[in-house]
């Protein structure tokens, strides 16, 4: 909860304790902010959490777990998740390294309010907290690029899926500009066989021909597998 001053309270969590120290003392810098806790795993965090009710957690996503071997949450998302399923609802942000697609949409999936990547400015953070601590969301100018690349190309794959996994890789060498010669070659298939593919594709993408089917292949192959 909040303080009598208006202050944000958060707690800390982070497995590098000089880390954990630096963020404190930069964050209390803003005398908006108020660091009501610190842990160095995520049980210590869960219950710290329960006990002080923060207005907001700011959490790594990695935690070296040799350091704490009889911890039932292994890393910042299990944390995530557990105070998820056991109703404690203070908002969170992962504050990490972790920049990796699948990751920060794991993350969303699992009602993250925050997700910024450790190498953007500390007051990125300060910003974050004051938003999330206000009901709102934050996530930093990465994350954000790699959800619309993403979503980019889960759209620009649609209308594929009704061809078949060698449907989409004549689909795809065609995209490269190879004739039907060389993906027969590259595929080690005959040349009627590839053919075959291409008029099939055709029908299936219900186009006008094959100059419609090129410019498919044209658009598509870089998001086809």
């Amino acid at each position: 909860m909040t303080t009598l001053k208006n202050s944000i309270t958060i707690v800390l969590l982070d497995d590098h304790p000089f880390v954990l120290e630096g963020l404190k003392k930069t964050l209390e810098n803003n005398s908006s902010i108020k660091i009501i806790g610190t842990a160095l795993n995520p049980d210590e965090a869960f219950l710290l959490v329960k006990k002080s009710k923060p207005d907001v957690l700011v959490a790594d996503i990695s935690i070296d777990n040799h350091m704490f071997l009889k911890n039932e949450l292994e890393s910042g998302m299990d944390l995530l998740k557990a105070m998820k399923g056991s109703g404690v609802d203070t908002p969170v942000i992962f504050f990490t390294m972790f920049d990796q697609t699948e990751v920060i949409i794991e993350a969303i999936r699992n009602g993250v309010s925050g997700y910024i990547i450790k190498n953007s400015s500390v007051q990125d953070l300060a910003t974050a907290i004051r938003k999330v601590a206000k009901g709102g969301e934050f996530f930093d100018e990465v994350c954000i690029r790699r959800i619309i690349n993403t979503l980019r190309n889960n759209i620009n794959s649609e209308g594929i899926n009704v061809l078949s996994n060698r449907e989409k890789e004549v689909l795809k060498l065609l995209g490269q500009d190879l004739n039907s010669s060389d993906i027969s070659k590259k595929l080690g298939v005959s040349k009627h066989t590839v053919e075959a593919h291409k008029r099939n594709m055709i029908e299936k993408l219900e186009l006008k021909g094959t100059a419609e089917l090129y410019k498919i292949a044209k658009e598509k192959y870089q998001v086809l597998v």
